[in-house]
């Protein structure tokens, strides 16, 4: 009797066996039936990359759009890796179907700052410091920064330079405070001085340096809400924050 349960159990994992071949078998004889993309948009609904920008990725890196080509000659891992190399995508998931078609997902860069420098850079800055070329689909409506800004290098975070680094986490600041991300439209670097200009208004507000740039922009706020809420936007030429628990005014 235990030698029938063997041999029955043998035959069974021997069914397994041919089953999976047959299926394998199936499988290395197909091919794919067509390429999806799905590119996730940004939180304001943009999409700085598109399906036309993807499909000549995959052709120039492959010679085709794969449509066509056996399933058991698709390197998923591959293609992720080409297509993350992309300057706009922050992440891209690749896989296989039930209906043998390749799906490519696409998650987007989330650009903060748009740099427009004097000497002739113009990209967007991601939430990350990473930098992003123009995209000729659309236009992001972001934080600029202008004037003296120093070139970009992918870890200035850790090497620098300093004034970079100060752009970024000055343009985050106004970024996460709901108040200054629609009030303030840009930031201009004089030297290693900041001058920030509102939407609202004609003055311009000397920020100085990064040094104590929460107290700064708190007084400022303060100081918009309390006092210019009042007297009116126009009324100010330089509003000047620079100077410890105080904001000093130029009338027009």
């Amino acid at each position: 009797m235990k030698k029938l349960k063997q041999v029955a159990y043998v035959s069974f994992l021997l069914v397994i066996v041919v089953i999976s071949f047959s299926a394998n078998s199936k499988k290395s004889n197909k091919s794919v039936d067509a390429l999806i993309v799905d590119i996730a948009a940004l939180p304001n609904g943009n999409r700085m990359i598109d399906t036309s920008d993807v499909f000549n990725i995959v052709e120039l890196a492959f010679g085709s759009r794969l449509v066509g080509e056996r399933i058991s000659e698709i390197d998923e891992a591959r293609i992720e890796r080409i297509i993350s190399e992309y300057p706009m995508v922050e992440e891209a998931d690749v896989y296989l179907n039930a209906r043998d078609e390749l799906q490519i997902r696409i998650i987007q860069k989330q650009p903060l700052l748009r740099v427009i420098a004097d000497n002739g850079l113009n990209y967007y800055m991601d939430n990350k410091g990473a930098r992003i070329p123009l995209s000729k689909h659309v236009t992001e409506r972001l934080l600029v920064v202008t004037g003296n800004v120093p070139p970009h290098v992918p870890d200035f975070m850790e090497t620098g330079p300093e004034l970079l680094q100060d752009v970024f986490v000055l343009g985050n600041m106004i970024y996460e405070d709901k108040f200054f991300r629609s009030m303030i439209e840009q930031i201009d670097v004089q030297g290693k001085d900041f001058v920030l200009i509102p939407k609202i208004g004609r003055q311009k507000i000397k920020f100085g340096t990064i040094e104590d740039a929460k107290g700064k922009l708190d007084r400022l706020k303060r100081f918009y809400k309390e006092v210019v809420s009042t007297t009116g936007w126009n009324k100010y030429k330089i509003l000047d924050v620079r100077f410890d628990k105080q904001v000093v005014c130029e009338k027009r």
